[in-house]
């Protein structure tokens, strides 16, 4: 693996830097001439990205180190093969701070090898290598002799080091590197006309010709006057194979809305959310892109003429109001010189970027899921639109988050069953397979360092843990399932479409290029669900008998036309079901479903749990036997048993049970029953089952409940004065450190606070993260019915105490103090009530203190002279629950 190192300014002026591959100039660029197929694209793209694992702290170590995962995994063979650096390989020091956003231009780390060279490339350096350091073209090469070519864009020799002092080809070595893998390599840009996020100066900025190439050589004229074509060629000859083109920078294209109206930097609801949605409005975003991108497009498709080597497009507009997804494959525009063009990209993305979340994937799913009409394989007829394209939900974020924390898997932010519903919808929805996660090992990748200058960080703010042995099989188990690969690479190129949604239960069909269906049932919410649909629903032919075949199982049964399943919550279930020629050579889709009359279930209280069998079978299925399995400690009786005999095709069969629960042993446990169905098929045994989540709740006793969350219904326990709430919800925390929207689970006295009144608790437990929360809460009325909020005291995801309340009496608060320590769990917590409308706060380890006072106290306006106190909790996320506890809750007054 080639090692990076750093030297001293005068040796950077004078001394070569040598790379461990050498390999023939490979060209590159993107074909896509104005009524021609580009030649790439064809199906959706499979690679990595290093976003996701590295953001701004990535060099050329940690790129080749991932290539050479790919190449050693078995993932290249897969069908993995671009490998992209996703930006800031420019970030500069020297140029003017003004060109960035932020106003300041802060490297994103030190020299990788430790070296005295601690900062990125200085004023000196770029002015010595010929690199303009202000004004529209900084950032890029002036052409003085033996310095970067006129107008072509700086590579940070630290990150990516040159063959030869300001040879600025550290990207081409790379390439090269990539190349030799017989993989390909991807690089972003901003087509915008601005410095943006990533210290990279967009493409659509203004030329100044004639000194920098600037212009279209298929007509030797400055038409377009932006850098889109010196970029394009300088791309091409650095061997890129794929090009991620952003919309980042803080300005964007004046004065080209095609419909004659405003200006962008005239429409301040661009940036504004939430966004002023109008036909005038969109019309306007449209062209800003279509202009932007156009240009780019245009500049590809030249130079794939003078380098013949085409470039496969993305663009990542993250703006939904230019709806991209309706027009990336082929639109046309008008170049400022008034003559019209022809474009297109092969995948578009118009959304933001995909957190490594459940509901963020949830989010993007739904979005993405609405446009296959305009993805797949394109009319050859058409006069803008003869290539194929397909929608972008983003990188894939199995395996980004290294925590493993909240249940996950090893190394994922998401469980395991919500990895694989990833995976499943992606490939149904024909998107782009790019990794996200750092596929390679510590030892082969750059390592962090913190290091430290007069006292200032430099570096990469926390080291990179290794991906050990389990975290590879997991993620191999999951983006090597060739089963669903190969429907993601279907040669037929449709994505999957929207069969039937409720908002939380989606059926998504794609058509195979043999006649063949991939079907995903996929389950959005918090509770268990059975799932179906019919052969016609998903577009199968009538047959006599279906075959489905379960793509994570590997198990195949057979169906006469009715296709079910009982779905986990946000688990995606994915068949492939083809028409059968031989329907007894896979056994009878027979379904279980179970379901509960009372969930939760009181402490040694009672409930009935009925499980249905239906035979989907093409014949009958003989020697029924229905069951239901219990957990230790639980007993139950059945009170309504089927005949064991036959179950024809089509039919179905319930059994009732009487269940018990035991006693507690804590004030909220969960368990699962699992639902039974026994039949036997041409003399063959086979056994079907379905697991019910259920809950058990030892009940709250001289208290009241209030659940004032979106999500699923909040659980309450107590137990020899042990409290929990089980609960979802976004929180109260203040607007301008989250967005609160009143939202919470509370276990409270009524009327429990006089204006002298004291409440005080332990907090046992609350759980780790951005969101969630758990204290005490006084307010006029716990169930919200009537305000202000009032105020609450708490212990948040980090451990810190925040004290949070309605200084004007709104309904929701509007001012908020954390401490300064981080104390921690368990915790005990002090709210102190001073007149009708002043509150203290405070914290301690110990029950007799001392108290530590949390900054700040509350002054709130028309309060009741008696106020609902008592414990509150939520998770920080609208549809996620996470458990809070509580001790020794008292109120003195």
């Amino acid at each position: 693996m080639r090692k990076l190192f750093s030297i001293a300014v005068a040796l950077f002026l004078a001394t070569a830097f040598v790379p461990a591959v050498s390999l023939s100039h490979i060209s590159s660029a993107w074909a896509e001439v104005p009524g021609t197929y580009n030649g790439v694209g064809q199906l959706p793209p499979m690679g990595w990205d290093d976003w996701n694992a590295f953001a701004c702290n990535n060099d050329a170590t940690d790129v080749e180190a991932n290539a050479q995962y790919i190449h050693d995994s078995g993932l290249q063979a897969d069908g993995y093969k671009y490998v992209i650096n996703d930006g800031c390989w420019n970030d500069l020091v020297g140029v003017d701070p003004t060109q960035y956003p932020s106003g300041s231009a802060t490297p994103a780390q030190p020299d990788p090898g430790g070296g005295p060279q601690v900062k990125l490339p200085t004023t000196a350096e770029e002015t010595a290598c010929g690199v303009s350091t202000s004004g529209p073209n900084a950032g890029r090469g002036t052409g003085a002799p033996g310095g970067v070519p006129a107008g072509q864009i700086f590579i940070n020799p630290y990150l990516f080091p040159p063959s030869s002092a300001c040879a600025n080809d550290g990207l081409k070595i790379v390439a090269n590197y990539v190349h030799s893998l017989g993989l390909k390599f991807g690089l972003w840009l901003d087509a915008s006309n601005n410095w943006n996020g990533e210290e990279i100066p967009g493409s659509f900025g203004p030329c100044a010709a004639p000194s920098e190439s600037c212009y279209d050589p298929s007509t030797g004229q400055n038409d377009l006057a932006t850098y889109d074509q010196e970029d394009a060629d300088t791309f091409a000859s650095w061997g890129v194979n794929y090009v991620k083109a952003d919309w980042s920078g803080d300005v964007k294209p004046p004065s080209n809305d095609i419909s004659g109206g405003p200006t962008f930097d005239s429409q301040p609801q661009f940036e504004a959310a939430p966004y002023n949605y109008t036909a005038e409005s969109q019309q306007m975003h449209e062209g800003i892109a279509q202009t932007m991108y156009g240009a780019l497009s245009q500049a590809l498709g030249h130079a794939s003429q003078t380098f013949n080597d085409p470039i496969l497009l993305n663009l990542c507009v993250h703006d939904s109001q230019a709806l991209a997804q309706t027009w990336g494959a082929g639109w046309s525009w008008t170049q400022p010189n008034g003559q019209a063009a022809q474009a297109g990209a092969n995948t578009w993305k118009s959304d933001l970027n995909l957190g490594d979340s459940f509901s963020s994937m949830v989010g993007m799913v739904n979005d993405v899921a609405q446009y296959a009409q305009y993805a797949g394989p394109s009319s050859a007829s058409s006069a803008t639109n003869n290539m194929y394209g397909y929608n972008d939900p983003d990188m894939l974020e199995v395996g980004v988050n290294p925590s493993g924390s909240g249940g996950a898997a090893p190394g994922s932010g998401m469980t395991p069953t919500e990895d694989q519903a990833q995976f499943s919808l992606f490939a149904e929805m024909a998107a782009p397979l790019i990794m996200g996660a750092n596929m390679a090992s510590a030892a082969d990748v750059t390592s962090a360092e913190n290091y430290t200058l007069n006292n200032t960080n430099l570096g990469i703010q926390s080291e990179l843990p290794p991906a050990s042995s389990a975290q590879d099989s997991y993620d191999l188990s999951i983006l090597g399932n060739k089963d669903v690969i190969a429907v993601d690479q279907d040669p037929l190129g449709r994505q999957g479409s929207i069969v039937s949604f409720d908002g939380t239960h989606m059926i998504l069909a794609k058509p195979l290029a043999n006649g063949d269906v991939s079907v995903v049932l996929f389950n959005e919410g918090g509770s268990p669900a059975f799932m179906s649909t019919t052969a016609g629903s998903v577009g199968l032919p009538s047959a006599t008998a279906y075959t489905l075949r379960d793509l994570w199982s590997g198990s195949s049964t057979e169906s006469a036309g009715s296709f079910g399943a009982w779905v986990q919550p946000h688990q995606a279930i994915m068949w492939r079901i083809s028409t059968s020629k031989d329907w007894n050579s896979s056994p009878q889709q027979v379904t279980v479903v179970p379901s509960i009359s009372a969930n939760p279930v009181d402490a040694s209280g009672t409930t009935t749990v009925q499980v249905t069998v239906t035979n989907n079978g093409q014949a009958a299925a003989t020697h029924l036997d229905v069951g239901l399995t219990l957990p230790d400690g639980w007993t139950d009786r059945e009170t309504v048993a089927p005949a064991n005999g036959a179950l024809p095709s089509g039919d179905s069969a319930t059994a009732t049970f009487q269940v018990t629960a035991p006693a507690s042993t804590s004030p909220i446990s969960f368990t699962t029953f699992t639902a039974t169905g026994g039949y036997q098929w041409r003399g063959i045994s086979e056994t079907v089952q379905s697991g019910l989540p259920v809950t058990l709740e030892s009940p709250v006793s001289g208290f009241s409940t209030a659940d004032r969350t979106s999500g699923p219904a909040a659980d309450f326990g107590e137990l020899n004065g042990a409290f929990e709430i089980y609960a979802a919800g976004t929180g109260v925390t203040a607007p301008g450190f989250r967005p609160g929207s009143d939202q919470y689970a509370a276990i409270y006295q009524p009327s429990g606070a006089d204006s002298s009144a004291v409440a005080t608790v332990e907090v046992t437990s609350v759980a780790s993260g951005r969101g969630p929360e758990a204290g005490l809460i006084m307010r006029n009325d716990a169930t919200g019915a009537t305000g202000p909020e009032g105020v609450v005291l708490y212990v948040n995801g980090a451990g810190k105490a925040v004290m949070a309340w309605a200084s004007s009496g709104g309904s929701t608060v509007d001012t908020s103090k954390t401490s300064f320590g981080t104390p921690g769990t368990p915790v005990w917590l002090q709210l102190r009530r001073s007149g009708t409308n002043t509150y203290t706060g405070y914290y301690s380890t110990s029950p007799t203190g001392p108290w530590t006072q949390v900054d700040g106290t509350a002054t709130t306006s028309g309060a009741y002279a008696t106020q609902d106190v008592g414990m509150f909790a939520s998770s920080g996320a609208a549809g996620s629950p996470q458990p809070a506890t509580f001790s020794s809750f008292t109120v003195t007054g």
